[in-house]
């Protein structure tokens, strides 16, 4: 079975340990969208993502066109040019923007929220690592967290409703819960590559969101297949 990480995992990862150039690209972003983005990280990128829930239906990279919403490794802080291209091809993309996710845009809240708040997650105990990572084996994880006191990872599965997370999907293997066990189990199956990333990660982003100290120090327990959640907008905006 191929690898499901690849040099470019790592070598954007390590752009991270740069925190100046981390900060300094959201910054300039955010001289254009007040809301902010959020940085995805990404196989030798990082997808440059709106946090605009306000203005956009669904969830969209800050680009469009011939303008890529991404940002290479070595490309952190983008050059000012670099970024009026990408928010100016971004607008336009808004202007005529048709398609409708409120999932999308669940994950958007969720994850300003986590950006802005020590990374927290509204689950007991748990911290953003990830957002939207691809399995090489089909589906994506909507949330990867941690409990740093636990030491172990959390796939968090998002749902439009309760009653779309308790719809069986064949295609994904079941309802919502059965898909966030299903992707744990496919971490875990692989926990010799996917761990160390994600422990590299969950430590970084401790350090440029002031996370909790244990996650700034982390180190994820190999024993422990990752536990599981499933969160819909109205068990959101309840916690």
């Amino acid at each position: 079975m191929p690898s499901p990480i690849r040099s470019g995992h790592w070598s954007a990862l390590s752009a991270l340990d740069d925190r100046d150039a981390y900060r300094e690209t959201r910054g300039r972003f955010a001289k254009h969208i007040e809301a902010g983005v959020y940085l995805r990280l990404t196989d030798g990128r990082f997808t440059v993502l709106s946090l605009d829930w306000d203005r956009c239906s669904s969830m969209i990279g800050v680009g469009g066109g011939s303008v890529r919403p991404s940002l290479t490794a070595a490309s952190l802080p983008p050059t000012a040019e670099r970024v009026s291209s990408m928010v100016e091809a971004y607008e336009e993309k808004i202007a005529c923007l048709s398609r409708t996710s409120s999932e999308e845009m669940f994950a958007v809240r969720a994850l300003a929220r986590a950006l802005d708040d020590g990374l927290r997650l509204p689950l007991p105990r748990l911290h953003l690592v990830h957002q939207e990572w691809r399995l090489a084996e089909g589906g994506r994880i909507d949330l990867l967290g941690v409990n740093p006191g636990s030491r172990r990872l959390a796939v968090i599965e998002l749902k439009k409703s309760a009653t779309e997370a308790r719809r069986v999907d064949p295609k994904k293997g079941g309802d919502a819960w059965a898909q966030a066990l299903h992707y744990a189990e496919l971490l875990f199956a692989q926990r010799s590559e996917y761990y160390p990333l994600f422990e590299k990660l969950a430590r970084a982003m401790a350090e440029l969101h002031d996370g909790p100290e244990p996650m700034k120090t982390l180190e994820l327990d190999v024993s422990l297949r990752p536990e599981t959640h499933v969160l819909w907008p109205a068990d959101f905006d309840a916690r």
